[in-house]
């Protein structure tokens, strides 16, 4: 791809993304304004439901494409003193409509003695996210999503297990690939962006994301980060 076709690709996603997350902002603040406004019926909480469900969508499309031009253009990383139990927590809620949706339940884990890292907060946030989400979406109704956090004096560990469809091992080569997209996966919404992302903000982060998944049995993505960032680990 050449330097003028890349900028003007990276332009038209960055505005588009910007375009959507206006509106997208301004619908989730009227659906809670409408949740505060009183009592609801049981239909009426399953319309605004649904308005979240798919204001989440919108939102998670929109950061997809946002951090893959981020990428792309190589922007460097805004590191920060981080609680990762704020992130997580934070990133959980944001899924929970689609959670509901899918009726996947999630349980979240963490190591008493965590306290901060070095990262860049807002993207690790969306790795964070893009392999919540995976799991939730690749998952089966009634299924089961674990993300456990914990660290030990140089290594931070973020584990996001599933008990869903697994990965076939015949895709398990391809999964980090820009745009690969299983065929089991063409039937759920997404880009084929998301695994990609992850992989790329964790090596920005001088760290490593691992796998393993047993079709039928489910998946298990481990992310190891440095907890201080640019600086050799001994």
């Amino acid at each position: 791809m050449s330097d003028e076709i890349l900028d003007n690709w990276l332009a038209n996603v960055r505005f588009v993304a910007h375009e959507m997350k206006n509106p997208v902002g301004a619908i989730t603040g009227f659906i809670e304004l409408a949740e505060n406004s009183g009592p609801l019926t049981e239909a009426q909480q399953q319309f605004l439901d649904r308005a979240k469900f798919s204001t989440q969508r919108l939102l998670r499309l929109s950061n997809v494409l946002l951090e893959a031009a981020r990428i792309d253009s190589a922007k460097s990383l805004d590191l920060s003193d981080t609680d990762l139990r704020e992130v997580v927590e934070h990133e959980v809620k944001l899924l929970e409509p689609l959670a509901r949706q899918m009726q996947v339940a999630i349980h979240i884990e963490f190591a008493p003695d965590l306290g901060l890292s070095q990262v860049d907060d807002e993207r690790i946030s969306h790795a964070i996210s893009n392999l919540i989400s995976n799991a939730i979406k690749y998952n089966k109704r009634g299924g089961e999503v674990w993300v456990c956090v914990n660290a030990d004096e140089d290594k931070l560990h973020i584990e996001v297990r599933d008990n869903g469809h697994g990965i076939k091992p015949e895709d398990q080569p391809y999964i980090f690939d820009r745009f690969f997209r299983s065929s089991d996966g063409k039937k759920v919404e997404g880009t084929g962006l998301g695994l990609y992302i992850v992989r790329e903000l964790v090596k920005l982060h001088q760290g490593e994301v691992t796998f393993e998944s047993e079709v039928g049995v489910g998946t298990t993505f481990r992310v190891t980060l440095p907890r201080v960032q640019g600086v050799e680990q001994t």
